[in-house]
């Protein structure tokens, strides 16, 4: 009896297990046919996509995002055109692909990555404008902004990539990939050192680190020592803690040469001793007042001493048009620019200045960075002016 009923229960397995293969066979070939289906209709959908839209078919790439939505992209110019369809050929919004309660994180996160990877001139640009192009695809979101209207003009793509990780819970469909894309700022061909003298000025040095993180910019202060002060460690430690250095440039802006040694190395040491005591750090890099430098002063200070290249004259013209032509008209990569923390000019030409120098290729950082990616050290007793 026992023999038996073991047996009709092996009997009963296997019907069940035959029934369940037989079930899954046929459910695996529904899928493939559908999903066949599926692609052909998809297939259909993006040839009807380029033909009513005259994409450039060369250049045009497509994605089907889960069964669910196709993403086509013409990239043939620097801003691409292309639409987000679902299987049923209706043009969708980006809001479509997105949870209904993470719309507005969506829109936060885009800021946020636009303004990490653009400068002010072109963020604030592209983010009040509506003319952005989508590309979903199952790892990322592309996002593609008109450069149309940007300021001055910028021809190049302007794009943000949002990796899966970070998009992941905005998602209405699976998102798969690992890469969570940095979005840094562009990587600038040329490079330029720009350097301020005689600060830090009461409510011009800060305002100028403003205009410089606008546009993702550092500079070398060259300090005047008797400027650095308790009062104004709060502008001292704003340039620093921003990315910017701090040179020195003597304790009271005496022409060095008419000195005597022991008179210049009261400058310099006094300038560093003030530098020290608020900020813990010595100073290394020296700019001697006018640029005045002879055998004696050389001798005497060990300090590297940073000349310049490129003079924008800004105390003697006060004339923002002016200091805007003299940079724009003469800039070349490797120098060393030369202004003043001063003067409202100044700061008037800076605003004008780092937005074109950023759309001619130039990066616009310090001194010592300057040095760094050309491939030179800044040695002690060495006068520079430029590195190439």
């Amino acid at each position: 009896m026992k023999h038996k009923l073991k047996k009709e229960v092996h009997i009963t397995i296997c019907i069940i297990l035959l029934i369940i293969t037989v079930g899954l066979t046929l459910y695996i070939d529904y899928y493939k046919t559908n999903n066949k289906v599926q692609e052909k209709n998809f297939d259909n959908i993006i040839d009807a996509i380029i033909a009513e839209n005259n994409y450039n078919k060369d250049n045009t790439t497509y994605t089907i995002v889960g069964n669910k939505y196709i993403s086509v992209i013409d990239k043939t110019n620097t801003n691409p055109i292309g639409t987000i369809r679902n299987e049923n050929n209706t043009n969708i919004s980006i809001e479509s692909v997105l949870k209904e309660d993470k719309i507005e994180n969506f829109k936060e996160l885009v800021s946020v990555t636009v303004r990490q990877k653009y400068p002010s001139f072109i963020s604030e640009t592209i983010l009040n404008e509506d003319n952005r192009i989508y590309e979903i695809s199952d790892d990322k979101i592309t996002i593609y902004f008109s450069n149309e209207n940007i300021n001055p003009s910028y021809d190049k793509r302007l794009s943000i990539d949002l990796g899966c990780p970070v998009i992941l819970d905005f998602l209405n469909y699976k998102c798969n990939g690992k890469e969570e894309y940095l979005n840094e700022p562009e990587t600038l061909e040329k490079v330029v050192a720009l350097t301020f003298d005689d600060g830090p000025t009461i409510n011009k040095t800060d305002r100028v680190v403003e205009i410089l993180n606008n546009n993702k910019a550092n500079a070398t202060f060259f300090m005047v020592g008797n400027k650095i002060t308790y009062k104004n460690k709060p502008t001292i430690l704003n340039v620093l803690d921003n990315g910017n250095e701090v040179g020195g440039h003597s304790y009271s802006h005496q022409m060095l040469t008419r000195l005597k040694e022991e008179k210049i190395l009261e400058e310099i040491n006094n300038t560093n001793a003030n530098f020290k005591e608020i900020t813990g750090t010595d100073l290394y890099l020296v700019r001697p007042p006018y640029g005045s430098s002879n055998k004696k002063v050389r001798e005497t200070v060990s300090n590297p001493f940073i000349m310049w290249s490129l003079d924008t004259m800004d105390w003697k013209s006060k004339n923002a048009e002016k200091v805007y032509n003299k940079v724009i008209e003469t800039v070349e990569d490797g120098n060393i620019i030369l202004m003043h923390d001063s003067y409202d000019s100044t700061l008037a030409a800076l605003e004008e200045v780092l937005p074109k120098l950023y759309t001619m290729g130039y990066k616009v950082t310090t001194v010592s960075n300057l040095a760094k990616l050309k491939n030179q050290e800044i040695v002690e007793g060495n006068t520079y002016r430029y590195f190439k």
